[in-house]
């Protein structure tokens, strides 16, 4: 059996991430905006200190709103690191993820957050790329999935066969009573982007991104803190918190029956998204995409029931750049109410015929290193009536 090493790092307040500090004193000291910018931005987190205590009550709605599932229970979260751990120390000689022990040395990843929040990860680092700088892809997960969960072995998974090396980095978000603000969760994100960089030795320029739903709003804008970092993905997200109130239908489960449909039902889902907004949970991550110009990669589905297409951020980049999932032609027997937002992407193409998760690791990677290479007839057929 392998062991499982452990890494700890410890990340440091610095001129990008500053603005995330709610010390208004250390926000002062270390910013290197100019004058009435630093001003400015002192004064808004007095602001923002002040909301916070007024408007507690409001808040929880929000975050209640956007991350349901944020408080993971610990027996969850500890069974989920017993198989992780016996999966990664070849306790189970026969498992099937032999593949992956053979591509990867796999780490646990504990970072210290500049405001002293330990945020728990772990690190993936190609067999054919140690003691070397490789593209290293960051995933910033949805909410309700542990990093160590199979949520990302779909990327592992392309790691045994791809012709070039890159290692992975997945992480928890902070929980409890602390995840109070968006802000924490992309200080938890740059805290790893700083234990990559400095800690394991990854160039800026080698170090992606890809977010899922909720990720896809926080590592937006994680990678706008950092415009010499790599390429990004956002995988079935949003351009907004707002937007995802406007256009999508679960959002009536917190909207009175009454309230729901017509003109009554759009002014007061853009009351909400207007309130959610000044609670800073608007998370609004077109910004940071744009300045990504062909870097950033979106992939949506029209028909998302939780993120639908229209609430995504495809129309911010060029539309060689927002890959519609398409179901592949070996996909058959689709029921009406299938979930595209949690699907596994196997099941889907782009409008040229390439596996989803192949375009995106040649966005991630900067070259078409995966191509479609079998006939129809040699691929997997799925029968979702069966699934």
């Amino acid at each position: 059996m392998a062991a499982i090493s452990q890494v700890s790092f410890q990340a440091n307040w610095n001129s990008s991430n500053i603005h995330l500090n709610s010390n208004v004193i250390e926000i002062w000291k270390q910013s290197e905006e100019p004058f009435l910018q630093k001003v400015y931005l002192c004064f808004a987190k007095v602001i923002d200190l002040i909301a916070h205590l007024i408007l507690k009550p409001a808040k929880h709605m929000c975050r209640s709103m956007v991350l349901p599932i944020s408080n993971v229970p610990e027996a969850a979260r500890a069974e989920v690191d017993r198989q992780w751990t016996q999966l990664w120390s070849g306790q189970a000689p026969d498992s099937p993820w032999n593949g992956l022990r053979n591509t990867y040395q796999a780490s646990e990843l504990n970072v210290t957050a500049p405001d002293g929040t330990v945020v728990k990860g772990a690190f993936y680092r190609h067999q054919r790329g140690v003691g070397q700088d490789v593209p290293t892809i960051i995933c910033f997960g949805p909410n309700a999935q542990l990093a160590k969960s199979e949520c990302w072995n779909w990327l592992l998974k392309k790691g045994i066969n791809s012709p070039l090396p890159f290692n992975v980095a997945v992480f928890d978000y902070r929980s409890g009573s602390d995840l109070s603000e968006s802000d924490q969760c992309v200080l938890d994100g740059d805290a790893f982007v700083q234990a990559l960089h400095q800690g394991m030795g990854i160039s800026k320029n080698n170090l992606h991104m890809i977010g899922y739903s909720f990720g896809g709003g926080i590592s937006a804008q994680v990678r706008g803190m950092h415009q010499d970092a790599g390429n990004y993905v956002n995988l079935r997200s949003f351009e907004s918190i707002g937007q995802v109130l406007k256009h999508s239908s679960l959002i009536n489960q917190f909207i009175p029956a009454p309230l729901r449909s017509g003109w009554v039902g759009d002014i007061v889902k853009s009351i909400l998204g207007q309130l959610v907004s000044a609670l800073k949970w608007g998370i609004d991550v077109s910004n940071p995409i744009r300045a990504m110009g062909d870097r950033a990669l979106v992939v949506f589905h029209p028909q998302d029931p939780v993120i639908p297409g229209a609430a995504s951020p495809a129309e911010v980049v060029d539309a060689s750049r927002a890959v519609e999932m398409r179901f592949k032609e070996t996909v058959s027997n689709v029921p009406d109410n299938f979930d595209h937002h949690c699907a596994p992407l196997k099941y889907y193409q782009d409008a040229n015929g390439l596996n989803v998760s192949k375009r995106i690791l040649n966005a991630l990677l900067g070259t078409d290193v995966f191509r479609r290479n079998r006939a129809a007839e040699d691929r997997t057929h799925y029968n979702l009536g069966r699934v």
